[in-house]
């Protein structure tokens, strides 16, 4: 809607109304009062509209950019002017964009030529999209004047804009917080996060906080794509040096291989603790970038999170402030004892009249301040939309707008989904002049000062418009520097912001700004404006015209070259020049030589070659990140063994990283090797004693260990539930334990079962799209006969990934779905599928056990009591599930046994041909003929007794799978390539943490 009403501002759209539309009295009340260009596409040109015509489709058809909207167009009512349209469209100097404005559109109703063109489809009713349009003064329908002496159309100059009353940058309420933070920048160094949802006013309270201070303020340091480790650390390089410590600036300047990430996190360490920086502090941000956003620990261990990580649990001389949406988390004691946390929140009630004065809203009631407060939740730019809404609309009272029971409403200070949405409503009623200003300056990711508004070529009024708009912020303390906030730059056009030619001008214009900076003597903003001029040329194209410094500087390189390899149509051929340059003068660099392995991986090189580049990187710049990495390589073409192999040389190389431990069990565990995953679970519990999900994966574990541990896989998931108890993955793992019991239970366990189904439905609540939680779902509705039709449901959206793709075929899933086909009465297919299963998988246990369910509904008792014993025989012997299948080969073994004796076949019987059934037995008029043993089924002389205790040991049909050490699999024969699945018939574990 935004380039339809722009295109009509400029004067280069038409409209063109299907017949049946223009026939409607609403539809014509509202062309009447915009008095926009329209044609006709059917029926009579009932005034506005005119006939379809070169003339009359001018504005669209005469230059580049055009906008020809056709709303509700009909092939079967229309076709007569659609053809006419596509004549006048092949004969245009410029072929004109499309905008479809229909409910329902088939494109192959258009003139072959017409579906060629670019389009878009905005889905609204014709009535629904002209009232969308802003009533405005139009260019003249095109029979206004003879089409010899019409002027050619041009885009229209945007009316020069009055008097605009910018807001006052007055600072509001926070005295409290701004008392805290000022008494902790008083003490001695270290790091001081801010925290608080996005638009609260975070970096405000900092820029208040410092400016009473006597520190010397650094240039601000953004987390952002192109300006990582490398950027950091010679930002820490420098002031080092500055303060006397040459340590990090000689090690980074040196010529040679550069430092393993190691030595790298030490030298920055180190030099952030040097007390010449006492007197200074340092804003960084956004730390949320870096976190993950369940708990705020770190997800991630690379070169930068090591630097970080310690920092952060330490009291380093220099005062960095972080600013972040989430609040950092340590699960190792001790560990957050030198970390200083500000929570942020919204305003209080009695101060937001001062903001709605600042923001020149209309004088009311006091009283009602009060209520905005819990509308808004004291979100500043929530507070600012409202009182922006109540400026700009004199006809608009407050009492009205707060009778409007969703306007506005946010259901927490962090719901930002309304100040989104009044934030989206002022961009598209932004003059196109503003637009491309806020898109300028959305660009970099530094301050701006008013000479570089001038360089972007940003009048003062634009500038006092964006200002008053609430779109650009300013700074509230001097020198003022301008910046789009992150929820308005998010809603910008990427492709515009990254504008190739004004970001190469820009980059040029930063770099002479660091000559300038570096000649007075500023070396720190010098050193700011070169790395961001930098980053802009590289992003450019123009990485050849970067300034040289003395530092490493490869962040917007290697940001670069992850779009060529990973986009889809990737130009692999410029990555592998650019890799193959790049790692003779950074042959140290980790983010580099990973990024080597991924093309390579991506040319499709042999594995041998890809496992020596992920070796190479181990050996030469190892973080316990290239392992995580490594082990996802193998994960993905089902190498699992090589996975865990992986882990094993990671957790030696960093043995303090629990993470490391936490997947290693993981894999451990969907291996069947529990005994191994305990340990390694309960190494990585001495290193972070409060970490939730070590506490989940053992609860995990103990469950499926057997009843004997019920007790303590109960003690550890309340214990993991008590950490995190917004975690939905313990709520399941919970569920699943109320399951175990309820199978087992004498009564049935119809209250454990409703009681793991309601536990659940709240963990899928929390998290929709965990297929982990849909999958036991499924299984829990089967195991209590309960909603089959839902059940399938949630297998299906358990076979897709967050991104929409389709999940390879998982054992424990199949199993599922099995059951479901068994309820639904469709043996064929079942029986189909849990063969695919069990060839996919023949260690599967559950597999088995729900064979002996579909071979007992197609009426063979005796390979159902086999099939079943499998089950038995293959589950290990602390399973849970070994008890049920006893109690269900007892209950086959009573069917057997009152089922009549077969009847002697007459000699003449044996030339007849058999009917095939499952299985390889065959059947004559429903009786059971029993295979000779030997024959791969089950025997003449079968034992069809309830088993008692363990399988003979002598017997090797009976014992248990064997363990291949190589890789952890349980039974034999399996390629490397194979992927089982947990001993319980589950879903393997995911990538997260917990497993």
């Amino acid at each position: 809607m935004n380039r339809v009403e722009t295109a009509i501002s400029d004067g280069r759209c038409v409209l063109a109304v299907g017949g049946r539309a223009l026939s409607s009295p609403e539809v014509l009340a509202e062309l009447r009062r915009r008095r926009l260009p329209v044609v006709a596409l059917g029926g009579e040109a009932v005034n506005p509209a005119v006939a379809v015509s070169a003339a009359a489709l001018a504005p669209a058809l005469d230059h580049a950019g055009g906008l020809l909207v056709l709303i509700e167009p009909e092939a079967a009512v229309d076709g007569k002017a659609l053809a006419e349209l596509e004549r006048c469209i092949k004969d245009a100097k410029h072929k004109p964009r499309l905008v479809i404005a229909a409910k329902a559109f088939n494109p192959f109703g258009l003139p072959m030529s017409m579906r060629l063109l670019k389009f878009d489809q905005e889905k609204a009713r014709a009535v629904d999209f002209l009232s969308s349009l802003s009533v405005q003064e139009a260019p003249a329908p095109a029979e206004a004047a003879p089409a010899e002496v019409r002027p050619a159309a041009a885009p229209v100059a945007p009316a020069k804009p009055g008097k605009t009353r910018a807001p006052r940058p007055t600072f509001v309420g926070r005295e409290e917080e701004l008392a805290a933070l000022g008494a902790m920048l008083s003490e001695d160094g270290g790091a001081i996060v801010v925290h608080g949802p996005s638009g609260v006013g975070r970096r405000w309270l900092i820029d208040k906080a410092l400016g009473a201070t006597s520190l010397k303020r650094l240039p601000d340091f953004t987390f952002s794509r192109g300006c990582g480790i490398d950027a950091f650390a010679a930002r820490v390089a420098l002031v080092a040096r500055e303060a006397g410590d040459t340590a990090l600036h000689d090690a980074l300047s040196a010529e040679g291989p550069g430092l393993t990430p190691v030595e790298l996190a030490d030298l920055i360490v180190a030099a952030l603790e040097g007390p010449g920086l006492a007197g200074s502090a340092w804003v960084l941000g956004p730390l949320d970038a870096l976190l993950d956003r369940r708990d705020g620990s770190f997800y991630r261990n690379g070169r930068l999170e090591l630097v970080l990580r310690r920092v952060l649990v330490r009291r380093p001389a220099l005062r960095m402030v972080f600013w972040s949406d989430l609040a950092p988390t340590f699960y190792r004691e001790g560990d957050a004892a030198a970390l200083r946390l500000l929570p942020l929140g919204g305003l209080k009630g009695r101060e937001l009249h001062e903001l709605f004065a600042a923001w020149h809203a209309p004088e009311f009631p006091r009283d009602r301040f009060g209520q905005i407060q819990e509308r808004v939740h004291g979100h500043p730019l929530g507070a600012r939309a409202m009182a922006l809404r109540l400026r700009d609309d004199a006809e608009l009272a407050v009492d009205a707008l707060l009778e409007q029971p969703k306007a506005h409403k946010a259901e927490s200070a962090a719901d930002l989904s309304p100040v989104t949405r009044s934030l989206k409503k002022r961009l598209g009623g932004l003059p196109t002049e503003q637009v491309a200003a806020l898109q300028a300056l959305a660009m970099p990711e530094i301050a701006l000062d008013a000479k570089d508004l001038t360089v972007m070529q940003i009048s003062r009024d634009v500038r006092l418009a964006l200002l008053s708009s609430g779109l650009l912020e300013q700074s509230p303390t001097e020198p003022t520097t301008y910046r789009v906030h992150e929820l308005v730059a998010v809603l910008l056009d990427r492709r515009e912001v990254e504008d190739f030619t004004r970001m190469e001008a820009f980059g040029q214009h930063l770099h002479g700004r660091a000559k300038e900076l570096k000649s007075e003597g500023d070396l720190h903003r010098s050193l700011a404006y070169a790395l961001e001029g930098n980053r802009l040329l590289v992003e450019a194209r123009r990485g050849r015209a970067r300034m040289r410094l003395p530092y490493p500087d490869l962040d917007a390189d290697l940001d670069g070259l992850r779009g060529l390899v990973r986009r889809r149509g990737g130009r692999l051929d410029i990555a592998r020049a650019r890799i193959n340059e790049l790692k003779k003068h950074a042959a140290r660099n980790p983010e580099l030589l990973l990024l080597d392995a991924e093309l390579l991986v991506g040319e499709n090189a042999p594995v041998d070659a890809i496992q020596a580049a992920y070796d190479l990187v181990a050996a030469e710049a190892p973080t316990p990140e290239v392992f995580h990495t490594e082990a996802s390589w193998h994960q993905g073409r089902n190498a699992r063994g090589k996975a865990v192999g992986a882990l094993e040389r990671g957790v030696a190389a960093f043995p303090e990283d629990a993470r490391l431990r936490r997947r290693l069990a993981g894999f451990q565990l969907s291996a069947g090797k529990l005994a191994d995953a305990v340990e390694t679970l309960r190494a990585a519990q001495d290193l972070e004693p409060m970490m939730p999900d070590t506490y989940g994966m053992l609860g995990e574990i103990y469950t499926q260990l057997g009843v004997d541990h019920w007790a303590q896989a109960e003690q550890c998931i309340e214990e993991a539930g008590r950490l995190a108890p917004q975690n939905p993955m313990h709520t399941a793992r919970r569920a699943g334990l109320l399951r175990q019991r309820a199978l087992l239970a004498e009564d049935g366990g119809a209250e454990l079962f409703e009681a793991a189904e309601k536990l659940l439905q709240e963990a899928l609540t929390a998290e929709s799209d965990n297929h982990r939680i849909q999958v036991l779902l499924a299984t829990v509705l089967l195991d209590r006969g309960g909603d089959v039709e839902r059940a399938r449901w949630l297998l299906k959206q358990a076979g897709k990934r967050r991104d929409g793709s389709k999940r390879k075929d998982e054992p424990g899933v199949m199993v599922q779905r099995v059951r479901v086909l068994l309820r639904e009465g469709n043996l064929d297919e079942a029986e189909r599928m849990i063969g695919k299963t069990i060839k996919l998988d023949g260690s599967n246990h559950a597999a088995f056990a729900v064979k002996a369910e579909v071979l007992m509904a197609r009426g063979h008792a005796l390979l159902a009591f086999e099939a079943m014993k499998t089950a038995r025989e293959r589950s290990p012997k602390h399973a849970p599930e070994r008890p049920l299948y006893e109690r269900q080969m007892a209950a086959f073994a009573a069917v057997l046994a009152a089922q009549p004796p077969l009847p002697p076949l007459p000699d003449s019987a044996l030339d007849d041909d058999p009917t095939p059934v499952s299985g390889g037995g065959t059947t004559r008029e429903g009786a059971t003929i029993l295979r000779k043993s030997g024959a791969g089924g089950a025997s003449a002389g079968a034992d069809l007794s309830a088993p008692e205790g363990e399988p003979d040991a002598g017997d090797p049909a009976q014992e248990e799978p064997a363990v291949d050490e190589d890789d952890g699999r349980i039974g034999g024969g399996f390629d490397d390539d194979d992927e089982p699945a947990p001993a319980d018939g589950t879903a393997a574990p995911a990538d997260e943490d917990e497993g």
